[in-house]
């Protein structure tokens, strides 16, 4: 009759562990996604911009260097077609790289261009100073994607110019056109990088200064690429987007969603508004990879197969003869139960200045470790005495229906608080258990 007890208790307690998590739903309509589109606006013509229109066959350009490339007509458009390394055009600027700070806050660099192969390695544009050869901006082409390279131009304060990288979210494509647009936004700290309108990555500093001057710079641009460009455009005024030329679908990018546990995963999603659409996903447990784009975007079913705290969706509509209307997105995510709360049973006095610590062990077999706190402080933790506070106390593999800790170094005359908690093996962590204080002299009382 025991033995079947203890099966029956056995089984309840296994079911109720395989309840461990909760469903919720998010909510994301029009205002939390980033359209990022604008209607092309004629550029103000400031005498420090460069304008290179190629469809007017107009190179008269001051300070040229150097340009080798062919005409060529697409659809009743006219493009420069660089078809050999020994193709591209090289101008001289003197004073800045960009323009000067005394008439705008911000400077742009545009390129509306076409890859004929997707090389890596390319070098899209190269702008740099002869007489400080660390002052640089590279565009290049690197494992299919756009990266910017800026050196010796930002300076934060109390630091050491600082090295950018800027790359592209999505792969770029043979016998597409693409927009890029380098953003320096000198008034708010910022640099962005825009893909036919979309911002795509960005740099922000708290306190950083922009130095785009030189004596003698060398601006190129196509050196070593094999396709078509249209624009160049250098100017200080802001560009995100120029041309109607790229008909490709544009997507939305939602805001990144801070689902406060690292234990989320998506279960459905549905999308609300007219017409038919791709969504795209990345999730990740640190936002530093999701704002630097270090994560890619995969479809939907492989994203929910992942955990992880910050979410974010791309959603790109299917052309059709119908137009599309997004108005909203609807996810539904399950979240781990967090850990049953620690319970502390007891702390025993073992001797001059050291005590030990006895707590109930969980029976949730996900759990990996608890973690002691201990200081001289109620409900703060900053203990050293025995190590830093929270003291990392591995779950045995074999299950005992207590555990025990023994704190060593505390100063007799103290009174000290502790606390526990228990953490799984994907760091969903319980409450903190009820506090308890001792005087290693004297002795504990639950707080």
């Amino acid at each position: 009759m025991k033995k079947l007890t203890l099966k029956i208790l056995t089984l309840l307690i296994s079911l109720l562990l395989l309840q461990n998590s909760f469903g919720t739903k998010i909510i994301l309509d029009k205002k939390d996604f980033d359209y990022s589109i604008e209607t092309p606006q004629p550029i103000q013509e400031y005498s420090e911009s460069i304008n290179i229109d190629f469809s007017s066959k107009d190179l008269e350009i001051r300070n040229i260097n150097r340009y080798s490339f062919i005409y060529e007509r697409i659809s009743n458009e006219i493009f420069a077609k660089f078809f050999t390394k020994e193709h591209g055009i090289s101008l001289i600027s003197s004073g800045n790289i960009l323009g000067t700070t005394a008439i705008s806050g911000v400077f742009s660099i545009y390129l509306l261009f076409c890859p004929i192969r997707i090389d890596d390695g390319t070098v899209i544009a190269r702008l740099y100073s002869i007489e400080e050869t660390d002052k640089m901006v590279n565009i290049k082409i690197e494992k299919s994607k756009i990266k910017i390279e800026i050196n010796g131009i930002v300076k934060e304060r109390e630091k050491e110019e600082t090295k950018i990288t800027l790359v592209s979210d999505d792969k770029i494509k043979a016998r597409e056109f693409y927009e890029l647009s380098l953003v320096f936004d000198i008034v708010n700290s910022k640099i962005s990088m825009y893909v036919d309108g979309i911002e795509n990555d960005r740099k922000t500093f708290k306190q950083a200064n922009f130095d785009l001057s030189t004596k003698e710079g060398i601006l190129e641009f196509f050196p070593e690429f094999i396709g078509y460009a249209r624009s160049i455009i250098i100017s200080p005024t802001f560009i995100r987007s120029r041309s109607k030329i790229n008909q490709k679908t544009k997507s939305i990018i939602s805001r990144i969603v801070d689902t406060k546990d690292f234990s989320t995963k998506m279960e459905k999603l549905s999308i609300n508004g007219k017409g038919n659409f791709i969504i795209l996903s990345r999730v990740s447990s640190d936002i530093n990879k999701l704002l630097q784009n270090q994560v890619e975007w995969i479809p939907l079913e492989e994203a929910k197969q992942i955990k992880g705290r910050y979410v974010q969706f791309k959603i790109i509509p299917i052309q059709s003869d119908e137009p599309t209307d997004f108005q909203s997105l609807e996810i539904e995510v399950t979240k781990d139960i967090p850990p049953k709360k620690p319970k502390i049973l007891s702390i025993d006095l073992k001797g001059e200045g050291e005590v030990t610590v006895n707590w109930e062990n969980e029976l949730d077999e996900e759990v990996e470790y608890y973690e002691i706190f201990y200081g001289d402080y109620e409900n703060k933790y900053f203990g050293k005495e025995s190590g830093p506070s929270p003291i990392k106390v591995k779950k045995p593999s074999k299950f005992y229906p207590v555990l025990s800790y023994t704190i060593k170094g505390l100063d007799n005359t103290k009174m000290y608080y502790f606390s526990i908690r228990s953490v799984r093996k994907d760091k969903t962590k319980s409450e903190y258990s009820d506090e308890f204080k001792i005087i290693p002299s004297k002795g504990v009382s639950k707080y």
